[in-house]
Formats: structure tokens, C-alpha cells, sequence
């Protein structure tokens, strides 16, 4: 999904915009946007987008910190599918805490 916003709009109110639809982005989804990744660098530094791992950014103001990990692996491989204990934990199903993701 672009948004599409007016051409006098800096790199960071065009990542604040972005970022208030989308809990996690990766560096190249930000990109594809018009984002260089100069700005996504100073955007990670200023605190208006958080560095979770390489490529992959939460808005400062994001929500997902409770499956983190499991929001990670989904947004880094979307193809793929959470199984096992890992399935149940995230439904509540068990009480065991997976010991891998």
C-alpha cells in the first residue's frame, strides 16, 4: 500500500506516515516508497523509527512488543508458517515457554 502525499513532504513525515500504518517495515519496503536509506539511518538515530535487527524498523510508538519475535520472523519471511510451540504459545494454549523461535 503507497500513500501518496504532496512533493513538498520531507524523508521523515513521509516515514511518520508510513509508520501509522504499518507496525513493522523493512528497509527495502521503506525504499520502495522513495526513502533513501540516508534518511532511514537519521530516522533510526533521531528515534522516530526503532532498529530491531537488520533491515527490519517499529515506530517509536508501536504496539507489537508483546510477539516481537514472532512479528520479526513473519515480516523477515512472510512465506513461512509458525508451528509447533511456538504456535501455541503465541494462542495461548500452553503454559511452556518455546525455547527457540
Amino acid at each position: 500500500m503507497v500513500t501518496t502525499v504532496p512533493e513538498s513532504t520531507t524523508d521523515r513525515e513521509l516515514i511518520i506516515t508510513h509508520m501509522k500504518t504499518h507496525s513493522l517495515v523493512r528497509a527495502r519496503d521503506l525504499r520502495a516508497i522513495g526513502i533513501s536509506a540516508s534518511a532511514i539511518s537519521r530516522a533510526a538515530e533521531e528515534g522516530v523509527i526503532t532498529r530491531l535487527s537488520r533491515g527490519l524498523y517499529e515506530g517509536a510508538e508501536s504496539d507489537v512488543s508483546i510477539n516481537i519475535q514472532l512479528a520479526e520472523i513473519a515480516k523477515r519471511y512472510p512465506k513461512f508458517n509458525i508451528c509447533l510451540l511456538s504456535a501455541l504459545a503465541y494462542y495461548r494454549v500452553t503454559d511452556q515457554i518455546p525455547r527457540k523461535i
